[in-house]
């Protein structure tokens, strides 16, 4: 179909109209762009556990919202307000998946405390996983002083900051310090 011959703000006004077959042609028209877009934002965020649908569809709304807002005596070309919107829809969409109280993505993660370290070394279908993890885990123990991972293996075994600061005699904030020291150790040799 040749979309040269189909200017965007009459198909805009015919849409506001209630012109189904307008509806049809722009959407047509702009279909690429909506799926550019999702795909783009799709590779992103693959890993919450949403489908490249979710994303389209998401696509989709942003569009929907586009043709409705816009406005050409602001001096803006329907192209770039269209992008903008869906990009702006995207993000709000993947702010709210990937928001860590309710979401986590389903790849590993190696977590301690509750920040949690991405393992970019490993693939998912990595069945040695777990025993990678507890070899560098148990390396890492080793070369730690005594101070920092007396800490380590404390927080691995369940128990909380205020706990360690009772059984070791140290304030809270000395515990958080050395887990950050232990997390920043552990990040430089397991992610490497």
């Amino acid at each position: 179909m040749d979309y040269k011959k189909y200017n965007d703000y009459e198909l805009i006004y015919m849409v506001r109209e209630n012109d189904g077959t307008s509806r049809d042609i722009l959407y047509e028209k702009y279909l690429p762009v909506l799926k550019s877009i999702a795909m783009e934002f799709y590779q992103r965020y693959k890993f919450y556990g949403f489908e490249y649908e979710d994303f389209l569809q998401e696509a989709y709304i942003s569009f929907e919202k586009a043709i409705l807002q816009y406005h050409d005596n602001r001096g803006t070309i329907f192209y770039t307000f269209v992008d903008l919107c869906i990009r702006r829809g995207m993000i709000t969409f993947c702010r709210n998946i990937s928001n860590s109280n309710k979401n986590k993505p389903y790849y590993f993660f190696i977590d301690l405390d509750d920040k949690a370290i991405p393992d970019y070394r490993n693939d998912i279908n990595d069945y040695n996983l777990e025993y990678d993890f507890r070899k560098v885990f148990n390396i890492l123990k080793l070369k730690l002083p005594l101070e920092l991972s007396s800490i380590l293996e404390l927080r691995i075994n369940g128990f909380n900051y205020s706990e360690i600061s009772k059984l070791l005699t140290v304030p809270c904030s000395t515990v958080d310090y050395r887990m950050k020291k232990i997390k920043e150790e552990f990040t430089k040799y397991y992610c490497k």
